[in-house]
């Protein structure tokens, strides 16, 4: 059974069914800065653009001055946002199915350079070496660092219109715009301070997503239905994701992906695999009780033990939020005796790569995507319905476990309980026959366990 907790719900409804994520406060923010235009059809054709792709310098050259947040951006996934089998295959599919509309979709957020420089079709193309490697970082640092308003619009997508993005970039002119008070120019570029890069609305248009009415990714509408979210100016995304560091804030942009074309021992993915531990410590907190009863300190042989439960979310999103068709989070309690023998358990698997068990005795946290007719799909392109089961922001959710005590139990016994994360579902590798090469990818999936989801009770057989 879901209890949910409805404190916010009438301001989630009323900014979910609005594109713009309020832009009431800090009126004067996007006043005066310079930006330069560019215009495209819904097929994702440029008709003009003042942008070109050269305006964009290659990250590696902020290096030198900059070399962690350049290592650390070279551990993210804004980085890896093209150069990952998952985003290949599904763009081809994107571009096979949508004609030229479907891979302009993709790289709208994907390599945004590369659609408001017009140079989409870059596989039929012979480009400088500096091209190539500016396509090649995705969303780097030059892109981010040239932005001078914010756009506080959402993605709204539809069969006739895949293309929607609103950037408004200063490329090339030799200014880099940031949240540093006071900026030092240097002989490499001007530096200018924008309170925008403390604004969490800095994070749209990408990580809001809304397809044929269908809220497909909604990251920052989950953050803006708490209005302690949108008042507290410690509470905006990257005071999470990009949590200030000495002289510095991070540049990893962590969530819960890690690289999967690297084993998880890799020391990349161990460095990325440390921040997402310590991003996640505190992500819920877990209980043995509900509102209907707490467990038990004593049980009989031949009894069932009820388990009472609840998990709250303590982030300020939705568990698990973005593409949560792809992920999942769930909750494994096991069920022990003195020799931790297993008497009852829910939501186990062997390994990294197996599928959850979704029956009803489980708690798994979700949503799936469905085509035109119905098929569960792992991409959102293609999405007109969407099943959500994530575990909301400010949500608690109650349930009651049920575990039979044979007769031959004596003694203590042990129930313990952790709220499990995964990026990937190991489904996704198997929904279409070409990621048949990447099956080996699925080891290097990872698993997250959120610290404070741990507890544990002893009970005694009397």
């Amino acid at each position: 059974m879901k209890l949910f907790t409805y404190n916010f719900l009438i301001i989630f409804i009323i900014i979910s069914c609005n594109k713009n994520i309020d832009d009431s406060t800090n009126s004067d923010i996007n006043e005066l800065w310079p930006f330069k235009v560019y215009e495209f059809d819904n097929e994702g054709n440029i008709i003009f653009s003042e942008i070109d792709i050269l305006d964009f310098s290659p990250s590696r050259e902020c290096a030198s001055c900059h070399p962690q947040q350049y290592q650390e951006w070279k551990l993210s996934s804004h980085y890896k946002s093209t150069n990952n089998p998952i985003f290949k295959i599904q763009k081809n599919k994107a571009k096979e199915h949508f004609n030229n509309k479907g891979d302009r979709f993709c790289i709208q957020c994907h390599s945004p350079s590369l659609l408001i420089s017009g140079l989409y079709d870059t596989d039929t193309l012979e480009l400088s070496d500096d091209i190539n490697e500016i396509i090649n970082d995705g969303i780097g640092c030059d892109f981010c660092h040239s932005t001078t308003r914010l756009n506080t619009a959402s993605l709204i997508l539809d069969d006739y219109n895949l293309i929607d993005t609103d950037y408004y970039l200063n490329p090339g002119e030799g200014i880099k715009y940031g949240s540093n008070q006071n900026p030092q120019s240097n002989n490499f570029h001007d530096s200018k301070y924008n309170s925008i890069y403390q604004d969490s609305r800095f994070c749209l248009p990408c990580h809001n997503m809304v397809i044929r009415n269908v809220e497909a990714h909604m990251t920052m509408v989950e953050w803006a239905s708490d209005p302690l979210n949108v008042m507290a100016d410690n509470r905006n995304c990257q005071s999470c994701h990009m949590p200030f560091e000495g002289d510095h804030h991070n540049h990893m942009f962590s969530g819960i992906d890690v690289d999967l074309t690297k084993p998880l021992d890799h020391f990349e993915n161990q460095i990325r695999i440390e921040s997402i531990e310590s991003l996640l410590d505190t992500a819920v907190i877990s209980y043995f009780y509900n509102t209907e009863s707490e467990i038990a300190d004593t049980i009989s042989n031949n009894d069932t033990l009820k388990i009472p439960f609840t998990i709250q979310n303590k982030t300020s999103h939705g568990i698990p939020s973005g593409t949560s068709y792809n992920r999942e989070a769930w909750i494994e309690l096991k069920v022990l005796d003195e020799l931790n023998n297993v008497i009852c358990e829910f939501g186990t698997i062997e390994s990294n790569k197996d599928f959850l068990d979704y029956d009803e005795n489980n708690i798994i946290f979700t949503s799936w995507v469905q085509n035109e007719i119905g098929d569960t799909i792992f991409s959102s392109i293609d999405i007109h319905s969407i099943i959500d089961n994530t575990l909301k922001i400010n949500e608690s959710v109650e349930w009651n476990y049920s575990c039979f005590i044979p007769d031959h139990i004596s003694g203590l016994i042990k129930v313990s309980s952790r709220m499990r994360i995964r990026p990937v579902k190991p489904q996704l590798f198997y929904s279409d026959i070409e990621f048949n090469e990447y099956l080996y990818l699925l080891d290097n999936i990872p698993i997250f366990d959120i610290n404070l989801s741990r507890i544990e009770k002893i009970i005694i057989i009397d």
